[in-house]
């Protein structure tokens, strides 16, 4: 049993998709049901998807365009066009394909009830991010959500952790940035926010070779157990 408790934290700060839930075959319904004609009578499968998640719908869109055969001088015309389709795809998708990770909605009860401040960091859309948010229960548990379109900014950018941080009236020494990418790391370290990362989720292997020391993430947690051991 982990016996070890981490001191001087007083707010989480989680990304979205591949950290508290996986939302990839959603995702994959959405852009598939968006693409129509362009597919021919193919799917996209999961693992394809997968593969484009991290920067935001809107650029996962643009790649499915382009593995379809859209070539750069026609992309953003082709986006334009197609992107409500998208959207509307999306919303009606948020939430029916998706599950919590292991351990996450339990944890997150036991972290709110310990007094800790919480909140979501996602390079999401704000409307798909708060959508399967609720679509799951979670919303009472995040203080604030900090999505892709909150800012002019969003992740790797420093600013969307200390935003973040400032909301939750919380020092930034006294954050935890928990997430499943080296996006999320770059983050963390450009925010000079300390970062723990997840080793399931979206990471596209990145973790499984050697990082940069200024890339290591403080720990890895290998799910909710744990890190609700280390927590409360």
């Amino acid at each position: 049993m982990l016996t070890e408790k981490i001191p001087e934290i007083s707010a989480l700060l989680f990304d979205l998709d591949g950290t508290l839930i996986d939302t990839v075959p959603e995702i994959a319904d959405a852009v598939n049901d968006a693409l129509g004609e362009l597919l021919e009578h193919q799917r996209l499968q999961d693992a394809l998807v997968q593969s484009w998640v991290g920067s935001g719908a809107a650029n996962l869109f643009k790649l499915a365009l382009g593995h379809c055969g859209v070539d750069q001088a026609s992309l953003q015309a082709e986006f334009d066009l197609r992107w409500a389709t998208f959207q509307n795809a999306y919303a009606e998708r948020c939430g029916t394909n998706s599950q919590p990770y292991p351990g996450a909605i339990e944890c997150l009860q036991a972290l709110q009830k310990a007094g800790y401040r919480l909140a979501v960091v996602t390079n999401k859309e704000g409307q798909f991010a708060r959508e399967v948010i609720n679509k799951h229960g979670m919303q009472d548990y995040f203080d604030t959500v900090t999505a892709g379109d909150t800012l002019a900014s969003k992740k790797p950018d420093p600013m969307v952790l200390w935003a973040t941080l400032d909301r939750l009236d919380t020092g930034y020494s006294r954050g935890l940035f928990i997430g499943d990418s080296m996006i999320d790391v770059e983050t963390g370290a450009a925010a000079a926010v300390r970062t723990w990362a997840v080793t399931y989720g979206y990471h596209h292997g990145e973790f499984d070779k050697p990082l940069p020391q200024s890339m290591q993430p403080e720990r890895f947690i290998s799910g909710f157990d744990q890190l609700q051991a280390l927590l409360v």
